[in-house]
């Protein structure tokens, strides 16, 4: 059982953790990814609506694995898409998460290898 104080220290964890990504490499307060032409959309574009789709449809785990695939170090995009996709789910509820077959803990894991692969250290 998960006790109220790890989950507020998981969640604060990940909150500060894409809080300070984002600032340090976009220069951003919010770690928020934005369609900037509808009319042309690129392909992380594609690839952050694709992730919408999927949590949506509550497959949390396809969808991490749809992200790491697109993951790469020379590409700052999709890291700030990673960015986002870990922020949405952090703000699911637990059962929510469990209904999807994930966890607090896996957001926090997630967000930690994202951060290895783009050489960050924070």
């Amino acid at each position: 059982m998960q006790y109220w104080y790890e989950k507020d220290w998981f969640m604060r964890q990940i909150m500060l953790l894409t809080a300070a990504i984002a600032k340090i490499v976009f220069g951003k307060d919010a770690a928020a990814y934005e369609i900037l032409d509808d009319a042309n959309k690129t392909e992380t574009d594609e690839l952050y609506l694709c992730l919408l789709r999927l949590i949506g449809e509550g497959k949390i785990n396809e969808a991490e694995e749809l992200l790491f695939q697109a993951l790469r170090p020379d590409h700052q995009d999709v890291l700030l898409v990673a960015l986002d996709f870990y922020q949405r789910l952090n703000t699911l509820g637990d059962d929510e998460l469990a209904q999807k077959n994930f966890s607090r803990q896996e957001i926090l894991e997630g967000l930690r290898e994202v951060e290895k692969l783009y050489g960050l250290s924070l």
